[in-house]
């Protein structure tokens, strides 16, 4: 018995959403991040399901708090908001 998946793909390039991963993938975007720049990345987010539906609806509600994680396209990491302080446990 076979059964259809379907399946979103996309990519957060520096802090942007792409789906064209020609975005990435020239010879420019080869070289390596001798300087450590955070903002200097590609992250690669596949959601699946049986229902295609269910896999809009996911990434919707899912793409910010993926970019809340990731460094932007100046290094900022936004997820403070999801964290709390360690002067605070405890107490």
């Amino acid at each position: 018995m076979y059964e259809q998946i379907v399946v979103l793909n996309f990519y957060i390039l520096n802090g942007q959403i792409t789906t064209d991963e020609k975005d990435f993938s020239g010879l420019l975007d080869r070289r390596p991040n001798i300087a450590g720049d955070p903002a200097r990345y590609v992250a690669q987010v596949q959601v699946s399901s049986v229902l295609e539906n269910s896999i809009i609806t996911a990434a919707k509600e899912m793409a910010d708090v993926i970019l809340d994680f990731l460094p932007d396209k100046n290094g900022i990491v936004r997820a403070t908001e999801y964290v709390t302080p360690a002067t605070n446990i405890g107490k």
